[in-house]
């Protein structure tokens, strides 16, 4: 499993298609599976998601978290 934290870009802020499929494809080669998680709060970052959905052709699935249960700190 891969986790991002942030999408990777390169130097001018572009998104970096390259970085993002060896992150990705180091896992597969593992294992033979590849599960990978991007976690993410801002704006910008849905406008990245976009662009790697179109450049691999795939669709990315959003969590649901409609069922999560919100929780004082220290219970």
């Amino acid at each position: 499993m891969v986790i991002n934290h942030d999408l990777p870009v390169d130097e001018t802020g572009a998104p970096d298609f390259e970085t993002y499929l060896h992150r990705i494809g180091r896992q597969g080669d593992l294992v033979g599976w590849e599960l990978a998680l991007l976690l993410f709060t801002i704006k910008k970052s849905w406008k990245e998601l976009d662009a790697f959905q179109k450049y691999f052709g795939v669709e990315m699935v959003k969590v649901p978290t409609s069922d999560w249960e919100e929780t004082e700190e220290g219970n």
